[in-house]
């Protein structure tokens, strides 16, 4: 398709790079899992084609030889300058590169020799004075982050920390202790250790996700573009479990602990709440859980799981989710967009609305998470069983 032919064409977003870098972008779309293509206009010539399949880069028509995909939109992640639009439409004709790539993977091997310096200040030194801690979940082994970075890692597990301090302390360059941090900040593998800080952090998220700049108030519905079997797809690691723990050992202690921010045993309580949940007490796990969620908002899996508590006393047999419960999912889904029990809520709430597609996209993150995720599979089943 000539460029003559792109511009009758109306675009879902437009933008300037400058504003928006291409890797902020991408990883909208992602969190957003659109499909469509995204243009990008080089200011030194040269027009990128990047096609996106729920919310993943899957073929690119580039201005430049490349081995793969990875490789060649890396390129894009570093432009200082150039404006993007983002079409519905599937415009990539004659892709040079074929093969999905995770975008957090992009993200991660942008940060050698393609990001901007400006942009990377401009991440970090909003958290220079907050105390950060890595996020549990898989988004960090999803940048794939070499070896010598670990030991920035490991004093970021070591403690909360601020971004100050950990240039200060951190046994790599500043520059590269800049780089790994401004990956982690974009991509929530790393979030505010403190009440407030998190709540304003939660608050620019928010803004965030709204738009990008240049974006219309009301897209129209992008479709899904159809995947080629010539496509080679990376899949994430399992590393959590949505369903419940087996029951204790003989002998074990899950006691519910003592009432008080300090001494709280969180993990231990959770446990106590999943054997509760699997015994279907679902009064006595919602009590465990509440003694503990008031001194720990900053956890996304004691939201999820009392969702996922009410969801299973009230909702299972219902066409509707209950607000209380859509409520949980949210806060959970703020703290972290990957929370697998809040994750498999969101699909059973899209699938009640008939959002058949999105729902599905939800279960197979969940099923990339546990495989042997038994009651992800089934609803998963009865989704494609029920397309045809």
């Amino acid at each position: 398709m000539s460029q003559g032919e792109l511009s009758g064409l109306e675009p879902i977003a437009t933008g300037d790079l400058a504003q928006t870098p291409f890797a902020h972008l991408m990883l909208y779309l992602h969190r957003q899992a659109q499909g469509g293509t995204l243009c990008v206009t080089d200011p030194r010539g040269g027009v990128s084609r990047v096609l996106f399949n729920n919310g993943n880069p899957f073929m690119a028509q580039l201005p430049w030889e490349a081995e793969d995909t990875l490789q060649g939109i890396l390129p894009l992640c570093g432009l200082a300058g150039g404006s993007y639009a983002f079409y519905a439409e599937e415009l990539v004709p004659e892709p040079q590169v074929v093969g999905e790539v995770d975008p957090y993977t992009v993200i991660g091997a942008s940060i050698d020799r393609h990001v901007r310096d400006a942009t990377v200040e401009s991440v970090v030194e909003q958290f220079l004075t907050v105390r950060l801690r890595i996020q549990r979940g898989k988004r960090l082994p999803r940048l794939k982050l070499p070896k010598s970075d670990a030991p920035l890692l490991d004093l970021l597990r070591a403690e909360p920390i601020n971004a100050q301090n950990m240039i200060a302390q951190s046994p790599l360059t500043p520059d590269r202790t800049r780089r790994v941090l401004y990956a982690m900040l974009i991509t929530h593998a790393v979030a505010p250790f403190d009440t407030k800080q998190l709540e304003a952090h939660k608050a620019r998220q928010a803004a965030i996700a709204s738009g990008p700049p240049g974006a219309r108030s009301n897209p129209p519905k992008v479709r899904r573009v159809r995947r080629s079997k010539k496509i080679s797809f990376v899949k994430a690691n399992p590393t959590r479990s949505l369903t419940g723990v087996p029951a204790p050992r003989p002998g074990s202690s899950l006691r519910a602990p003592m009432d008080n921010s300090a001494g709280m045993d969180v993990e231990n309580t959770i446990k106590l709440a999943e054997h509760m949940l699997s015994k279907r007490s679902h009064g006595e796990a919602l009590f465990a859980l509440e003694r503990i969620a008031r001194h720990h908002p900053e956890r996304a899996d004691i939201y999820a799981l009392r969702a996922y508590i009410m969801y299973d006393r009230d909702a299972r047999n219902s066409s509707e989710m209950p607000e209380t419960i859509s409520k949980l999912v949210e806060q959970a889904l703020e703290l972290d967009p990957e929370e697998p029990r809040a994750m498999f809520l969101r699909a059973i709430e899209l699938r009640n609305q008939g959002l058949e597609n999105r729902a599905v996209r939800c279960l197979r993150q969940v099923i990339e998470d546990d495989p042997h995720n038994i009651e992800a599979k089934r609803e998963l089943h009865l989704l494609r069983k029920r397309a045809g």
